[in-house]
């Protein structure tokens, strides 16, 4: 399944509400390059907070994240060298602006991802529920072998959001996984997906630095 598909398929759910079944950027301050996935059902990212339920990021990988960009009315810092994709996905039922970040490819031909997507709920509609999206993952879709964390409730600054981590077998029957994870939050009419997924071995550091990425997340 192609990363383009599966950002479509991400619109779709926080766009649809009850479509469960089934991310790309505009640089404000610096545009970032390329790299594919892999999720963990535990907690192997980096984070540091005094209470449980605020999620702040490692600072040591904050330090390796570039200046903000904005994805609509949101903003946060890649990756250093994360290069960026726009698609339009408006529904009839929200604006909907999709984006792919990229990491370098590496030389075995992977690279990690990082789906950012924006939704604003339209006159008459109201926005999907975190419990939908997380339920709704697209990446999950028809996959075998699935482990996966329950769904956490938490906050980022002064946005409530959920996540949730996930690994999942490359094929069917493969001993190498993929791992990936989600944040979400609605704000208002306003919704934003956070997900990044590597291959193994390389999730081990692409991935907290994909989740300080997430956690510099702000409106």
């Amino acid at each position: 399944m192609s990363y383009r598909l599966i950002a479509s398929m991400l619109a779709l759910t926080i766009a649809g509400g009850g479509i469960a079944e089934h991310c790309d950027a505009k640089p404000a301050a610096k545009p970032a390059t390329k790299a594919p996935h892999k999720p963990a059902a535990k907690k192997e990212a980096s984070v540091v907070s005094g209470d449980p339920s605020t999620w702040i990021a490692d600072p040591k990988l904050v330090s390796q994240l570039d200046q903000a960009t904005n994805f609509g009315n949101y903003s946060l810092r890649l990756p250093i060298g994360y290069t960026i994709e726009e698609h339009d996905m408006s529904t009839d039922r929200a604006a909907i602006t999709g984006y792919l970040a990229k990491g370098a490819p590496r030389k075995d031909d992977t690279f990690a991802v990082i789906f950012v997507i924006v939704s604003e709920a339209k006159p008459g509609f109201a926005p999907t529920d975190l419990e939908t999206i997380l339920n709704g993952n697209p990446f999950l879709n028809g996959k075998t072998g699935i482990v996966k964390t329950d769904a956490e409730s938490g906050a980022i600054g002064p946005l409530s959001a959920m996540r949730q981590y996930y690994k999942y077998p490359a094929q069917e029957g493969s001993t190498h996984f993929l791992h990936g994870f989600h944040y979400a939050s609605v704000s208002g009419q306003s919704t934003i997906i956070v997900a990044a997924m590597d291959a193994e071995p390389h999730y081990k550091k692409s991935l907290p630095l994909a989740e300080a990425a997430a956690l510099t997340l702000h409106n």
